[in-house]
């Protein structure tokens, strides 16, 4: 999976999902741009249940992750996910 670090923490950034779900959404979802045009309806039926934080706000998520990403690639930042090569093989099996 090419890393796309705006939907990774934009998707991170969501309450209420399970890291399981959070990983299920990233598989599903092409792009923060595909993400940021999700209703929670749609979130609900990728994930298979309903959410239940009121603070479930796509835009919000969207918005902050944009505002981390060019904080962190301004000042050479960088993150670590799952797909990684880099990424802690123990915590994989979790």
């Amino acid at each position: 999976m090419d890393v796309d670090l705006d939907l990774l923490l934009s998707i991170h950034y969501l309450p209420g999902l399970a890291t399981r779900e959070k990983l299920l959404l990233a598989e599903a979802v092409d792009g923060s741009g595909a993400l940021h045009g999700l209703t929670r309806k749609a979130v609900e039926l990728i994930v298979g249940r309903a959410i239940r934080s009121k603070r479930f706000d796509i835009r919000e998520a969207c918005l902050r992750a944009s505002r981390d990403v060019n904080d962190l690639t301004r000042d050479g930042f960088g993150c670590t996910f799952y797909w990684d090569l880099d990424y802690p093989p123990l915590l994989r099996e979790t």
